[in-house]
């Protein structure tokens, strides 16, 4: 579940993306691996990740960036993006950021329109990728030109052994 809050201390809008309480290891590990792989994508068109705590419950949140705008499915859907050429400057925004995270042993499983934010940004429009999943490589199997994705020193901080941040992602495979 994602929803809008407001940072207090340095005052500016956030989205919190949190999972539903009592949610098995599995779906809590596979968050976490998402959440530290995301935070290390640094890029125009990627959300970025401020943040991830734990709530009272044990329940981990992640801070993140809000995007202000809709999805590109809902905004092909209702016309927002008449033209070919609208249409195609959010798509060379999307396969750069896409071809960004591959340059980093990443894989998106889940890319389609809905999983896309589209927001104005002054005048041009911003691609936001929010997600990307995780896949399952050994160590072994990667190649050696890839990163291996080390714990975060946000580790100690963020409790409950959980570390990192969220959106997920993964190594390639070749």
């Amino acid at each position: 579940m994602v929803t809008l809050a407001r940072d207090r201390v340095l005052r500016r809008d956030i989205a919190r993306k949190m999972l539903r309480p009592g949610l098995d290891q599995k779906l809590l590990d596979r968050f976490l691996r998402e959440a530290r792989i995301t935070a290390q994508l640094e890029h125009p068109n990627i959300v970025p990740v401020y943040d991830l705590t734990v709530q009272a419950d044990g329940t981990p949140t992640l801070i993140m960036r809000e995007v202000r705008g809709i999805s590109l499915g809902k905004a092909i859907r209702a016309g927002l993006l008449p033209s070919i050429r609208e249409r195609l400057d959010v798509l060379v925004k999307v396969c750069d950021a896409i071809a960004f995270v591959h340059s980093k042993g990443v894989v998106h499983r889940d890319l389609k329109p809905d999983n896309v934010m589209v927001g104005e940004a002054g005048c041009r429009q911003e691609a936001s990728i929010p997600a990307v999943r995780p896949i399952n490589v050994s160590p072994a199997a990667r190649p050696r030109s890839q990163p291996s994705v080390p714990p975060t020193r946000d580790s100690a901080r963020s409790g409950a052994g959980l570390g990192g941040r969220t959106p997920a992602a993964a190594p390639l495979a070749h």
